[in-house]
């Protein structure tokens, strides 16, 4: 037997991967359009964990009266890394210039969370 939270938890994550694929399906379209080329288009999968941290992010934020708390802030960390991880993988960006990002994403996740 499912309950209205579970019911709400699949019909937020069917939002969500539906609203990926749209999108993803925007970026090949476009690319077809106007001839540009992500040779890394795999990457944007790796955005979905991203969407879901911050959507969930999101409902706690709503569901506690609109505060930002120690929950909501991991949860959005949590989304931060795979969001960053997949922009560098679209946009060929060298591990070697970014690597200190995610030494600052850890000292700010310490620090907030």
């Amino acid at each position: 037997m499912t309950t209205d939270v579970d019911m709400e938890t699949r019909d937020n994550r069917n939002l969500i991967v539906g609203i990926i694929l749209i999108g993803v399906g925007v970026v090949f379209l476009l690319s077809n359009f106007f001839h540009f080329h992500l040779n890394n288009w795999w990457a944007l999968f790796i955005l979905i964990p991203a969407f879901i941290a911050f959507n969930d992010a999101w409902k706690i934020y709503s569901k506690n009266g609109k505060q930002l708390t120690k929950d909501v802030k991991n949860r959005i960390m949590g989304g931060i890394f795979p969001l960053i991880v997949a922009v560098i993988f679209l946009f060929n960006i060298s591990w070697s210039v970014v690597w200190p990002i995610f030494i600052i994403l850890i000292g700010i996740a310490m620090l907030v969370g």
